[in-house]
Parts: C-alpha cells; structure tokens; sequence
C-alpha cells in the first residue's frame, strides 16, 4: 500500500474510532419514540475550534479563458496548531461551500480532532461569490458579473491555491479534502478532477446524484416529513399545513390577519404582515423553511451552525406542537410553536418577517439561487401524500422561466452528471473517496448509497442528520455505520 493510500486509510479508520469511542448514554426516555434501534446522546453544544489565521491568495476571474487577466483576492482559513513543522505532513483542506467559510470553519470539529494525530496542516478554502471571496467587490452579484460562479472555477481556485500553500509552508505530505453538503460535492469532485494534487476525500453528506432523472424528487420531502412522523407531531402538522392550503386558494382578510397573529409576523405600518391571500404563499415558504432545515440538522446537541437551536430540533418542535394549550382546531398554533423552534429558539425575536426565508445569514442566498439557475439544479418536490407539504410537483419548465427572468440564464440538470458523473462512479479516477450519509438527512436520497467500486468507502449513518459526522465528537452521538 503506497504512503498516499495508508494515510487515507488511518484517516478513515480515525473516523470510525471516534463515532465508537463516543460516550453512549440513552437519549431521554420521552424521546424514545424516535429512532429506538440505536444510541444516542445530548451534548450541550460543540467546543470551540482552534484559531486561524486569515490570508488572501490571488485568483484568476476567468481559469478557462486566457483572454480574462482579471485577477481577485479569494479568503483562506490556516489551522497550523497541530502542524509541527514537519514537511512530509500532511495537508488537512476544507472545500468551501455555500457561505462564508468561518461559518464551517466554526462546525467542521471532526477535522481538528483528527489534526493532532497527523500533525496535519488545515486549511479552510473559500469558495468564490461567497463571504469575503467576491470576485467584483460590491458589484459581484450583478447578473453579467456573476457568470463567473460555477463549481469548476471554484475547483480550478483550489487547485491553484495548493501550490501556493506548499511553498509557503515548504509542505509535501498528501492532501486529503474535506467537505460537507456542497463542500462535500467539491470534495469528491475534487479528487476526481485533480487526482494528481489530492491523494483523498471525504464528502459528507454530498448529494452528487439529487440531479433529474438520478433521484426521485418526492423523496427528498418524505424524509422531513417522516422525521416528524416519528417523533409524533407529523399528523397534526399535516393538518395545519393542509389549512394554510385552503387559506391560500380561499380566505376572508380577516381570516389572513389571523394568520399575522397566530405566527407573529411582522406588520407592514399599521397593517396585519398579511394582508391577502396571496400572502399566505409567503406564510407557507417560511413554514417550509423551517421545517425542511430543522430535519436537515437535526443534531444531537445544541447548535448555530444556522440558526441557534436546540439539540434534537425535531423532538423538541414536536413536543412543543403537541402541548399547545386550548382550542386549535387546525392545529395552525401547533404548526407556530414548531417553527419558532428554528426561527426563535432563543426567544428574542418579536415578531417575523416572512418574507426573508433565508435559512440562514451567513449562507449566500443570491449566490447560491445563480447556481441553482445555471448547472446545481437539484430537483425537490413535494405531493402532499408522502409528505405533507403542498402539492408541487417538479416543474422544469417552470423553474427555467424563472432562472430567464432572473439572470437570462437556462439551468441544466444534466450537465453536472455529464461532467463529473453521478451516483455510479466505476472510472479509475474515483478512488479514495468515502461518501458518508446520515439516515436523517433528507439530502441522503442524492447521495452515493452503495457502489461496485471497491476503492470507494459507504459509510450510512443511522441517526445522523446533514454531515453530522463532520462535526465534533464531543457534539454527536455515538451513531451505527449501517
């Protein structure tokens, strides 16, 4: 086995000591409705990460055009606490994803425990039109500017990021890649495009395969919804969402301030925030939202990482759905408490506006909705039968008006597939590469679930929600490989 290999090896094997060497305490017996098969624990929060150090490295706007001589300062994180000098150590690099790179720098726990057995050197790479990395300053996110945006610039950042690094600390050990989510998308792509600079990955929770015809659509939203199910508060739920339906298609005004009162939401002057019942669609996002992100990163101990949050968001969202107080004959009260759970966990918030269903500030909405419009069209759908959602079935044609409107743009759901391939990856290039995915993550139906291809590791978490793996040990439970 070469030395590439072996390391990558101990990395991976370092990932399972640490999911079993993992304190097992039952989770709390009220909660034992949930997930009953496996163990778990709460933890009080993450411990903090160690300090960075903050650089900023030159890059080309344009990698594929020689014409294009516009350079920008694109953000690194350097994690050298653990790192002793040592130039055969190896390199420990995060793939920026979709916001601002302390956002992961600060939930990424997993790769700083594992740094000191290596001696590793860390370094957190921002992706481009994201957090400080923008590529035009203020102008970044006008529409001519932002055709710049695309995984394969942001890969082609990296991999020139690599040769700066290795002079700068005079380092020639292997790099393995680290991401979760997108990141972990960049992660395995990473390796697949540049094998000769990347000896490893490991891509958490990286829905490669959530592309048209690859993955049912439907069952991205039966996952939230049987999350909820099975912490006993998917019925009720079910219900409400159902009458904000009919209070869409058919409502009073009064009925529609109502609703303005019932989930807080922000007045407009001396007005309900609702004031029509065209307006309850922006109810029903903002519900969506937080619904979706609370199964999304159903974590076992308390967390930031979008918005502060409970550990155990969907238990605790139900418990307190199902002990509303007095009459609520559509469960709409039910449906308030639940998602003040994501929304206003902390209590200071005073009323909501709806209109921003950002899940979270630090992540680049604008950005990310270009992305969405150009090549990362990832297709979610509901029905309202195995989810309880509205029923809203995938329309591409739909969502291609839109992306014109918005940017002039025509996504593609194909050509990510074509160009890096999809959940089957039995090319010789797609090796050393673990996909791991959390049973709980309902982005888990686009992951990589099994392969043919001996040099890839599955690991499938129960338990385990969005790239819960990548977090720290003193803030996860002590999950089963499946």
């Amino acid at each position: 086995m070469s030395e590439n290999r072996l390391l990558f090896a101990c990395v991976v094997l370092l990932s399972f000591v640490l999911s079993l060497c993992s304190s097992r305490a039952r989770f709390p017996a009220s909660y034992h409705n949930r997930h009953t098969s496996s163990l778990r624990q709460t933890q009080k929060g993450s411990p903090s990460p160690p300090p960075y150090k903050e650089f900023y490295f030159d890059q080309n706007v344009d990698h594929f055009n020689a014409q294009i001589n516009a350079t920008f300062a694109a953000r690194y994180l350097v994690c050298d606490s653990f790192w002793k000098n040592d130039s055969d150590a190896p390199i420990f690099f995060y793939t920026g994803n979709e916001g601002d790179i302390t956002m992961f720098y600060a939930n990424t726990g997993f790769v700083f425990e594992i740094s000191p057995a290596f001696s590793a050197l860390i370094v957190f790479a921002e992706h481009r039109y994201y957090g400080n990395s923008l590529p035009f300053g203020n102008e970044s996110f006008t529409t001519p500017n932002l055709q710049y945006l695309s995984a394969e610039q942001a890969l082609a950042d990296y991999a020139t990021l690599i040769p700066h690094l290795r002079a700068v600390y005079s380092i020639n050990g292997p790099l393995i890649a680290f991401g979760g989510s997108y990141g972990g998308m960049l992660s395995a792509w990473f390796r697949l495009k540049y094998g000769h600079l990347v000896a490893g990955s490991i891509a958490a929770s990286a829905p490669v395969a959530h592309f048209l015809g690859l993955t049912d659509p439907y069952a991205f939203n039966k996952i939230v919804t049987d999350s909820y199910n099975a912490a006993g508060c998917g019925a009720p739920l079910r219900k409400s969402i159902a009458r904000l339906l009919e209070l869409y298609q058919n409502s009073t005004r009064q009925q529609v301030a109502e609703l303005s009162s019932i989930f807080k939401v922000c007045p407009n002057g001396s007005s309900p925030g609702l004031q029509s019942p065209s307006d309850v669609q922006l109810l029903y996002n903002f519900v969506n939202t937080g619904l979706t992100y609370m199964a999304m990163t159903d974590y076992p101990s308390a967390s930031s990482f979008l918005t502060p949050m409970p550990p155990w968001p969907v238990n605790v969202a139900c418990k307190l759905a199902l002990s509303v107080p007095g009459p609520d004959p559509y469960a709409l009260q039910a449906l308030a408490a639940a998602i003040g759970v994501y929304y206003n966990y902390t209590g200071s918030v005073a009323c909501f506006n709806v209109t921003d269903s950002n899940p979270s500030p630090q992540l680049g909405e604008v950005s990310w909705d270009y992305q969405s419009c150009t090549e990362m069209l990832l297709d979610v759908a509901s029905n309202g039968v195995s989810d309880f959602f509205w029923p809203q079935p995938w329309n591409e044609t739909e969502q291609t008006a839109s992306c014109l409107g918005k940017y002039g743009t025509t996504p593609s759901s194909t050509w990510v597939p074509l160009y890096f391939g999809g959940r089957d990856m039995p090319y010789p290039s797609a090796s050393e590469i673990v996909f791991s995915n959390g049973l709980l993550d309902p982005w888990s139906v686009g992951g990589v679930l099994n392969s043919s291809n001996p040099d890839i590791t599955i690991l499938l978490i129960a338990d385990s929600a969005h790239h819960t793996d990548l977090r720290s040990a003193g803030s996860h439970h002590a999950w089963g490989v499946v």
